[in-house]
């Protein structure tokens, strides 16, 4: 997944711009499938804020807290993946741990470690 555009707006002011790409390794027996390519413009994101500018989420495929997103992203998670977070501007709390920019969160499968982790 990655975002090859800039918003007219970003265009004209300038400014800070994030980009983050996605690469899933498929399993051996997918490597070979054709190629598939969506596009997916912010309207088809879902967006939700939460409350007191406390942060917001997008979602491109799958549903969040009932806020879908439309992207066709489909796989099973192995039993021996986890699950992360980028915090990619200002700082955030999860599972009561205080999260800075630029840290990576790593959630770990219940049984191990439920904590996250900061990488």
């Amino acid at each position: 997944m990655h975002k090859e555009y800039r918003e007219k707006e970003f265009l004209n002011k300038g400014g800070v711009f994030h980009m983050i790409k996605l690469w899933v390794n498929l399993p051996k027996i997918d490597k070979f499938v054709p190629v598939h390519y969506q596009d997916l413009p912010n309207s088809k994101l879902g967006k939700m804020e939460f409350p007191e500018d406390a942060g917001n989420v997008t979602v491109v495929s799958g549903e969040f807290m009932g806020v879908k997103g439309d992207g066709r992203v489909t796989f099973e998670e192995p039993e021996d993946y986890n699950t992360g977070i980028l915090i990619t501007e200002d700082q955030a709390v999860i599972n009561d741990t205080a999260c800075a920019h630029l840290d990576f969160i790593l959630f770990e499968k219940p049984g191990r470690n439920n904590k996250p982790g900061i990488r």
